[in-house]
């Protein structure tokens, strides 16, 4: 057994040894005194990359620069997945670390991301694949510009004295074995550090089927949307926003677009764009609509939290994007689309400078979470809170178009007081089972119902939902002080209406019935074992005549008897 052993982990050495990728520089640019730059990797042999460690190091005219500063970009610029399909880019993001520059050398450090078992490797763990322009390492910035007339002259470093560029990958079974890929480091052209150029370079990814985007600039071949995305599905329109979708085959700087997309893709000036770049376009003011507007970005990455209004303080919402669900972003980037709701009509104003993150001010950490993931991995976050709070900021944007991933509150918020009473959970594109796991917080959750689902979920627990259900019902964990029963609502009502009850503690059997006005049993909507909580079941009454009915609740402890009026 020990020299079977020996046997396996000499070959894993052998084969994972003889990886070969491409590193390549892309997306060099100039803003102020401020230089950026793109990392990708791209395997070239058989044996994908599976990223480990890794140095990069890089040469450049450090006599252009006073006291030059290498700091890392938001996680958006890091585009990694698992074996497992999920992003783990802020992974990756968090466990690289740029060096402190000394002389003329950039030195940015990757250490190994954690994992414990063959479920946390394929979880964790970033898969390189032959895909160019896709495996990108993050987006960096050299600070300190002094010498504008000068250029960057970025070189690898991959042979000499001291610290050189290497990536290690790992095999991907037990003992997870470190070697060395045979590293083809391509050095990028030489960029100006003029911080005033006329155009820029551009790479953005689309995913398949619907995203939303922008153009940041003009396209020097034209601006209609087969021009910029001309791989979109040519079978489906692409949609602006004014109050409603409307389709459009031309396009515009600062607005946004609900865009179809054939495959996933991602465009690069020299590609499928102009090699030479796009134009910059005067950073205008956007015009905006009261209400939801669907708006773009420039050619630079604007902190969402430096954005202001003409008048001010019209912003109502929280701004949006789409990844797999509508999410809180801190930046706007070229070449996407984003959501953001005025209180009146009036201009939205981008910022040029960096500022704090945006999402860490009106997300707070404590709050309790409603995780749903679906079969395919596309998550979406509820939130539940306690506090005093103007809950319509946390509004979600219009529904995206049909079919699309979409989890909210009934009303249309993702933040929520569960304990004021029952609220909805609406879903739309899920695919089934759904996963439901509760953080910081319990909560009691059924279906409409109440016969296909009804759990009590604390902390740290989660439920799987194989049934397809459109709504979901949910409650805080605040028990009640009475037994209760509620007036129905609506009422009176056609053809279904909603009646919630409260039990003060465990009952061995509660027995909600309907009678007509003669006293003759109609339905029995519930007859069994209910622990303590809220409840709240839906009759659907098409098929009942019009008329007055009588609902009773009925406990060993409790009797409640209350009218509603079907009008058909």
């Amino acid at each position: 057994m020990k020299n079977l052993l020996m046997i396996i982990v000499i070959l894993n050495t052998a084969i994972y040894g003889q990886v070969s990728a491409d590193l390549t520089i892309e997306n060099q640019q100039a803003v102020g005194t401020d230089f950026f730059f793109d990392i990708y990797l791209t395997r070239t042999a058989i044996e994908d990359v599976y990223l480990g460690t890794a140095d990069f190091v890089l040469t450049f005219n450090s006599a252009a620069f006073t006291s030059p500063v290498v700091s890392r970009e938001p996680v958006t610029y890091w585009n990694l997945t698992s074996t497992n399909l999920l992003d783990v880019g802020l992974i990756y993001r968090l466990a690289t670390a740029p060096a402190v520059i000394t002389g003329n050398e950039l030195i940015i450090n990757l250490s190994q991301v954690a994992f414990g078992d063959q479920q946390e490797f394929d979880d964790n763990i970033a898969k390189i694949n032959n895909t160019p322009a896709t495996h990108r390492i993050g987006r960096y910035r050299v600070s300190g510009i002094s010498n504008p007339s000068g250029y960057m002259n970025l070189q690898w470093k991959a042979t000499g004295s001291g610290v050189t560029t290497q990536v290690f990958t790992l095999a991907p079974q037990l003992p997870w074995l470190s070697s060395p890929v045979t590293i083809n480091a391509i050095n990028p052209p030489n960029a100006p550090l003029n911080s005033n150029p006329t155009a820029f370079q551009l790479s953005v990814s689309y995913t398949n089927g619907w995203n939303m985007a922008s153009v940041p600039g003009q396209n020097p071949d034209g601006m209609g949307v087969n021009i910029w995305w001309a791989y979109r599905d040519p079978l489906a329109n692409v949609f602006v926003y004014a109050g409603g979708y409307q389709a459009i085959s031309e396009t515009t700087p600062g607005t946004g677009y609900w865009m179809k997309h054939s495959g996933d893709r991602t465009y690069n000036t020299g590609d499928e764009w102009p090699a030479g770049g796009i134009n910059i376009v005067p950073h205008n003011s956007i015009n905006a609509n009261a209400g939801w507007n669907l708006i773009g970005g420039y050619e630079y990455n604007a902190a969402v939290s430096g954005i202001t209004t003409t008048p001010s303080g019209l912003q109502s919402s929280a701004v949006y994007g789409y990844s797999g669900g509508y999410q809180v972003v801190d930046y706007l980037i070229p070449g996407h689309g984003y959501w953001i709701k005025l209180s009146a009509p009036g201009l939205i104003n981008l910022p040029v400078s960096l500022e704090k993150n945006y999402s860490d001010d009106i997300i707070k950490k404590d709050w309790g979470k409603i995780i749903l993931t679906d079969a395919l991995g596309k998550c979406f976050i509820l939130y539940s809170i306690k506090e005093n709070a103007n809950l319509d900021y946390y509004e979600l944007p219009p529904l995206p178009p049909a079919g699309m991933f979409d989890i909210r509150y009934g009303n249309g918020r993702f933040v929520e007081d569960l304990n004021s009473g029952i609220k909805s959970i609406e879903m739309n594109g899920v695919t089934y089972p759904l996963t439901v796991r509760v953080e910081n917080t319990e909560l009691r959750i059924q279906d409409e119902t109440g016969k296909i689902l009804n759990s009590l979920i604390k902390s740290g627990e989660e439920i799987t939902i194989s049934s397809s259900l459109t709504k979901l019902l949910v409650s805080g964990e605040i028990m009640p002080d009475k037994y209760s029963l509620e007036q129905n609502y609506p009422n009176p009502f056609n053809p279904s209406t909603k009646i919630e009850f409260s039990l003060l503690e465990d009952v061995n059997n509660a027995a909600l019935t309907i009678y007509n006005a003669l006293g003759q049993k109609v339905l029995e909507l519930v007859n069994s074992k209910l622990e303590a909580g809220r409840y709240s079941y839906v009759w659907n009454a098409g098929d009942a005549a019009t008329g007055l009915y009588i609902y009773e609740l009925r406990t060993d402890k409790f009797v409640s008897v209350k009218k509603m009026i079907l009008l058909h």
